[in-house]
């Protein structure tokens, strides 16, 4: 089995799935609250199978990691962010967490209450982790993008293959 094929055969498989509530622009339930989403009704997923590598501390866009969705004037929509990837925190003597968090246009609209989200904890080997971060935006255009960073600039986040899949429901 080389690197890749738990792309191939079902990433789901093995990976650990967490929901996390996230707080956002002006729309955003209060710590706690449940979003209902309805019926989904679109669905944009990208994928790459092409190493990414970071050290930084600041977060920094994951090329290709962005999908683009237009809520109609007047409505609002669920929107579902799901990200799975084989990742791996490069272990060095710090206590080292590599970190993700999405943005909506631009702005940290997407985020864990803590403001970031420990992806990978120390350890030199690959494996599979998913997360799915899941709001209600209101009409317009909104571009969502996911980010990366580690905790100690010591440390490489490394991506070996990963899909993003950006759902949005009634």
């Amino acid at each position: 089995m080389n690197r890749y094929s738990w792309l191939r055969n079902g990433l789901a498989t093995g990976a650990a799935v967490a929901s996390l509530m996230l707080i956002g622009p002006a729309r955003a339930p209060a710590a706690g609250t449940a979003i209902s989403c309805g019926a989904s009704n679109s669905s944009v997923v990208r994928a790459e199978i092409t190493d990414f590598t970071t050290k930084s501390a600041s977060f920094v866009d994951i090329p290709g990691a962005a999908a683009t969705l237009t809520v109609p004037v007047a409505l609002t929509r669920c929107v579902k962010v799901r990200f799975f990837a084989s990742a791996r925190c490069k272990t060095t003597n710090a206590n080292d967490v590599c970190l993700l968090c999405v943005t909506v246009n631009n702005s940290a609209g997407m985020v864990h209450p803590q403001a970031n989200i420990p992806f990978a904890a120390e350890d030199n080997k690959f494996v599979a982790h998913a997360f799915q971060w899941t709001t209600r935006l209101g009409a317009g255009e909104h571009t969502v993008r996911v980010q990366a960073a580690v905790q100690n600039t010591a440390t490489s986040f490394v991506l070996t293959a990963w899909t993003m899949d950006v759902e949005g429901a009634l």
